[in-house]
């Protein structure tokens, strides 16, 4: 095994030979010119021009608890909102409108109210004399 380690060394140091005579001739020969330049620091500028889609990273859905008309917008396309920000505005119109309704109810439901506490008490009066009818006690009380 030391012949073959001999004769590699052999070979080896024979092919660095011819390469580094070589250098004279490759000059000699004419080979092609080089031109260099020295190293410096620089920023890279790059600019890549491609087509495709975008899609956004984080998307939400935007649901109105009441239905109208959008009146404004609250905010630019793009930009960042946080959870419970105003975003749009709904046309007030119809809701004050069915507010106005809701408080007539009410108040015609209070009056109904007192209208019966008032019967009751007066119906309670009589049955307790026992002038009324216990069948209209019972009426006032459903």
């Amino acid at each position: 095994m030391k012949t073959q380690q001999r004769v590699a060394i052999a070979l080896l140091s024979a092919a660095l030979a011819v390469g580094c005579g070589g250098e004279e001739k490759a000059a000699e020969s004419g080979g092609k010119p080089v031109v260099t330049t020295a190293v410096k620091l620089a920023d890279l500028e790059e600019h890549i021009e491609a087509s495709g889609e975008l899609h956004a990273k984080d998307e939400a859905a935007i649901a109105a608890e009441v239905p109208g008309q959008v009146t404004q917008l609250a905010f630019d396309e793009g930009q960042a909102v946080t959870a419970g920000q105003v975003v749009l505005e709904i046309d007030p119109q119809k809701r004050e409108l069915e507010v106005q309704s809701a408080r007539a109810g009410l108040a015609e439901a209070t009056a109904a109210l007192r209208d019966a506490e008032r019967e009751y008490g007066r119906m309670k009066v009589l049955r307790e004399r026992d002038v009324a009818a216990a069948s209209k006690m019972d009426e006032v009380e459903t």
